[in-house]
């Protein structure tokens, strides 16, 4: 097996499931045919995959780390081994909220009648995924505003009534 052309670890915390995460990227080259890759940290296995001929860039996931750690990365792949040592920091953990807008920029980032069909589209997804998540819990809700009301007003003069009520009611 080729040795990775590096190991990095990323300083983030990623959740999969309900544990808490942090990734390490590889990057590995593979000549020859498709073969097995296990990939283990500390002795654990924390990656199975077939990697065909070329490089290949992944990440695999270990617990986070509360002080500077050293993690031994073990890898097998077609009847050969070989290892890396990272060093894994630290991270603070955050909680990232992602919040969905549509920015109006009319006639600057395409032609006015593409940006009207996107703005149309827009509010139909956000009424229908307002709707599909209308009775999760607080917080959990798909909300959405939008940034002007040139949007609203093209809507409501150019859909139909059900559509205009419809919007009328999301609002």
């Amino acid at each position: 097996m080729e040795k990775p052309s590096f190991a990095v670890p990323i300083r983030g915390i990623t959740k999969k499931g309900a544990r808490l995460l942090q990734p390490i990227q590889l990057t590995i080259g593979h000549t020859g045919t498709d073969a097995m890759l296990v990939v283990r940290a500390d002795h654990e296995e924390v990656d199975r995959r077939v990697l065909s001929t070329g490089t290949h860039t992944f990440s695999v996931y270990v617990d986070p780390v509360e002080t500077a750690t050293q993690v031994r990365l073990d890898y097998e792949i077609a009847g050969k081994s070989d290892s890396a040592d990272v060093r894994v920091e630290p991270v603070r953990k955050v909680e990232i909220f992602i919040l969905p807008h549509s920015h109006h920029d009319l006639g600057f980032t395409d032609l006015q009648s593409n940006i009207e069909a996107k703005q149309m589209t827009n509010i139909s997804k956000g009424i229908a995924l307002a709707r599909a998540t209308a009775n999760y819990p607080q917080g959990a809700r798909f909300i959405w505003n939008l940034e002007v009301l040139w949007g609203a007003d093209l809507f409501l003069r150019t859909k139909t009534e059900s559509e205009r009520e419809e919007l009328i009611s999301a609002v």
